[in-house]
């Protein structure tokens, strides 16, 4: 079955499900609040049957514009949501995407809170094929290539003591083949292809202090990752990958909500081209800046306005670097934007919206669910 074909069939009937699984007489109580009679699938989701169906179209600018579409399953039964458990509930969601430059993949993950959030445990496989564009740092010249890859992801983390501080492991593995275009057009210059497994493994150590790990209004997030990838893993390169992130989330009045992001990733040794870190900014394409570290910073305002809608506007900047040359010889890139969210899932503090933003020389737009910054 053409890839573009199971899409199309995959979003006929997530959509179509949502209104098979109750009778229609059922559907007001499952879909509309009774405190508000505004839509919302919080009961919907809590049910045994409940999922989420997202079906957006992708608008990466490295891939180009396609569809998305998947079910979203949310572990949390109504009981447990009504009595305002802290606890972020389990997550499973499965789909696939297209793109119209030919990228496509299929994948799927489980986000698992066990043991009254003693335990958290995150499991991920993606299986696709990415046309992708590499911009070599500080050289006018750009060329394609293709990723072939087969990615998995597997971490558990421990919760020390009684605060929100959890450690663990997490183990990383792709199998991929590269395919780089002809870069110079010379008579006998092909293409040149190459296979390349990944592996890697190390530590993992995170505090969540977040009120709400969809859509936070305050609180503070703060995660830190090492992995090493070598052959004794499943790696045939050696190298070493760090990662800082945190979060920051204040609620000053009812009607703003502020949020703040910094994060460092750093990477040496025999690292491939395509795994460098890059900018990660709405509005500037994946892989678009890329170097051996990065440096992001970046702010989101969230303006409440009548009932579920709201208004976001957000700013950032950003710089990929080489630690071992002067910081200064890095120009830092920006993005800026804005965008709406609407509360569809009130029990769950879930919000979902699209926003707009412009990079240096592109833009996009993208369709949010939960915040933009949540990630594996």
């Amino acid at each position: 079955m053409p890839k573009q074909s199971f899409l199309v069939l995959l979003t006929i009937a997530l959509l179509g499900s949502c209104f098979q699984v109750y009778p229609q007489n059922n559907l007001k109580s499952q879909f509309i609040d009774s405190l508000d009679g505004a839509l919302d699938v919080s009961y919907f989701l809590a049910s045994v049957y409940g999922f989420l169906p997202f079906v957006m179209p992708v608008t990466e600018p490295a891939l180009g514009y396609g569809v998305a579409g998947g079910p979203v399953f949310i572990h949390r039964d109504i009981k447990a949501l009504k009595r305002g458990d802290p606890s972020p509930p389990s997550l499973t969601i499965l789909g696939g995407m297209y793109t119209q430059n030919g990228s496509w993949g299929l994948g799927g993950g489980h986000s698992g809170i066990w043991k009254h959030d003693r335990i958290r445990y995150l499991g991920a496989a993606f299986y696709g094929s990415l046309n992708l564009t590499y911009y070599p740092s500080r050289l006018p010249l750009e060329f394609k290539f293709n990723l072939s890859t087969l990615s998995l992801i597997q971490q558990v983390a421990f919760r020390l003591g009684q605060i929100s501080l959890f450690a663990g492991a997490r183990y990383q593995f792709s199998q991929t083949k590269v395919t780089i275009e002809r870069i110079l057009d010379i008579p006998g210059l092909e293409s040149w292809e190459f296979e390349n497994n990944l592996g890697g493994i190390g530590p993992v150590l995170f505090l969540d202090y977040r009120d709400n790990t969809f859509t936070p209004n305050k609180g503070v997030y703060l995660k830190g990752t090492y992995s090493h990838y070598a052959p004794w893993v499943g790696s045939h390169v050696t190298y070493n990958q760090a990662d800082l992130y945190g979060l920051y989330f204040a609620n000053p009045t009812s009607w703003l909500v502020t949020g703040l992001r910094a994060e460092l990733q750093s990477s040496w040794g025999e690292i491939p081209f395509f795994a460098k870190p890059y900018v990660n900014l709405r509005g500037i394409p994946a892989l678009r800046y890329q170097n051996y570290s990065t440096l992001t910073f970046e702010t989101e305002e969230r303006f409440n306005l009548t009932g579920r809608w709201s208004l976001t506007l957000f700013g950032g900047f950003a710089k990929a670097f080489n630690p071992e040359v002067d910081f200064g010889e890095f120009n830092w890139v920006y993005n800026y934007g804005a965008g709406f969210r609407y509360e569809i899932a009130r029990l769950f503090k879930l919000h979902s919206g699209i926003d707009f933003a412009w990079g240096p020389d592109s833009w996009g737009f993208y369709l949010v669910f939960g915040h933009s910054w949540n990630r594996l």
